[in-house]
């Protein structure tokens, strides 16, 4: 997992070198402009300014793909953090591979060949994944075995979801315009999500968290 992490930061540090310039803002625009980009834009096999950007669609969806094949151990090893809650343990785990679908549909539809689908598809990885982060940080903030600072990055990582696919809904679902606020907040989740994977590495390769009781 913190491999998978590191590789995904590397690999879309790269796709936005390589990205050939264009905001949906601004097609103009030279570059990737971290905050004005959606993570999206770099799976577009031609960039919002006209440029080709097959090198930077195919770096993106490889570390996409990496980061996903990560999410398997993680959500299997879900119940592991929180013992005490083993039924909620287990619900966040089927939920959590359950969204796993939804994440391989984003990764074959790029934005600009299959946009409807692209949509659908965040939609189907989004509801399950929320579900199962609601339950990891109601199941970490009941088990005290759980160490508080995990149980603290998932609540800012949720919060942080939440705020983002309210955005989602407000623009694809409602018709709302897709703003730089929306691009920022995706960038905040982005990093939410890498560092709670990191967390979660780190927990699991530690040792073993005490059961005290169902």
């Amino acid at each position: 997992m913190l491999l998978a992490a590191a590789q995904f930061l590397v690999l879309v540090a790269a796709a936005m070198a390589c990205y050939g310039g264009g905001t949906v803002f601004d097609p103009s625009a030279e570059g990737y402009s971290f905050w004005n980009n959606s993570l999206s834009d770099l799976g577009r096999t031609v960039s919002p300014s006209g440029r080709p950007s097959e090198t930077s669609a195919v770096l993106y969806h490889t570390a996409l793909f990496g980061l996903i094949c990560s999410f398997v151990p993680m959500f299997l090893a879900l119940p592991a953090l929180m013992p005490n809650c083993p039924r909620t343990g287990r619900l966040a785990r089927s939920a959590g591979l359950v969204s796993l679908a939804g994440m391989i549909g984003v990764v074959v539809t790029p934005t600009d060949v299959y946009p409807v689908a692209h949509m659908v598809t965040i939609g189907l990885a989004a509801i399950p994944a929320l579900a199962a982060a609601t339950l990891c940080l109601t199941g970490m903030w009941r088990d005290r075995a759980c160490p508080r600072f995990l149980a603290l990055a998932t609540t800012i990582m949720l919060a942080s979801a939440v705020v983002h696919f309210a955005q989602y809904v407000h623009h694809f679902w409602l018709g709302g315009d897709w703003t730089p606020a929306c691009t920022a907040a995706q960038k905040v989740l982005a990093i939410c999500v890498l560092g709670w994977v990191a967390l979660v590495g780190a927990v699991l390769l530690g040792r073993p968290l005490p059961r005290t009781a169902d």
